[in-house]
């Protein structure tokens, strides 16, 4: 849940490109709002046959729709919204999610179970998986994503390694993902991060340098070279769908679960206070 202040709803109203007249702006102040920050291939078009008509005048008609079920009548701005092209959605997605993303792998010969509780620690960090793949990379593939360890004494060995199976490949996402990253999974040697880390991935599912478990971008700039590299343009897009009161969305969770598996979307909350 979040509470926007005064500045905030001014600014999210422009955002909006709507007009700020009358107490308009103090309707996003008047209670907590919950965010959603939602994604699939086509997920605009496909959310909004599911959220219904903007225009007050149509919603009671528009039967089977979130509008329809759940939006606050006598309210002058709708109580549901999402954008309607990808240039807005990422407007609001940078509002309220402002974010990084980066290119994680867990090396091959690691156990299912260790990958469960990997996976389980990237969630309970605070990231969100836009998208993963198994896959067995190539050698070409390994010497870009390695390019730092080039020229280094065990780097035919970690070629080798990491051409040896297939690997679980993550793109993953938060605000300040890369620093936040670097203290989940900790330095690179799983010797050193026993010591300094000791909770942190590698200390816990690393062996040495080249078998250390997990790899990740260096940095964003290089994560967007990484991530292009490994899924190519994603094919997903991203939609923002902002929700005046939490008790709207406690009653919309039974419909959004319903619809789930056609629209196969992937929820992240932003329950942060500001």
């Amino acid at each position: 849940m979040l509470q926007l202040i005064n500045q905030q709803s001014i600014s999210y109203l422009r955002m909006m490109s709507r007009s700020i007249s009358g107490q308009q702006w103090k309707f996003p102040l008047s209670g907590p709002s919950l965010a959603l920050y939602l994604t699939k291939k086509d997920a605009i078009q496909g959310f909004h046959a599911l959220l219904g008509p903007a225009e007050k005048n149509k919603i009671k008609e528009a039967t089977g729709t979130f509008r329809h079920d759940f939006d606050i009548v006598d309210a002058k701005i709708n109580s549901l919204h999402a954008p309607r092209t990808r240039a807005e959605a990422n407007r609001h997605l940078q509002f309220f999610f402002p974010e990084e993303r980066i290119l994680v792998i867990l090396k091959p010969n690691l156990s299912d179970q260790q990958r469960s509780e990997i996976v389980a620690a990237f969630k309970k960090a605070g990231f969100f998986i836009m998208t993963r793949k198994m896959e067995k990379l190539t050698s070409e593939q390994v010497a870009q994503l390695q390019q730092s360890h080039q020229g280094k004494d065990y780097y035919n060995e970690l070629l080798n390694y990491m051409t040896s199976g297939p690997s679980e490949l993550f793109v993953l996402v938060k605000e300040n993902a890369s620093q936040s990253w670097q203290q989940l999974v900790g330095p690179d040697d799983p010797a050193k991060a026993v010591e300094s880390a000791p909770t942190s991935l590698r200390a816990l599912y690393g062996k040495d340098l080249v078998h250390n478990a997990i790899d990740v971008s260096m940095d964003v700039e290089q994560a967007k070279n990484d991530i292009h590299l490994i899924f190519g343009d994603l094919d997903r897009e991203e939609v923002f769908f902002f929700l005046k009161s939490k008790n709207i969305y406690n009653s919309m969770s039974i419909s959004l679960d319903a619809h789930d598996k056609p629209l196969q979307l992937d929820i992240g909350i932003n329950e942060g206070e500001s």
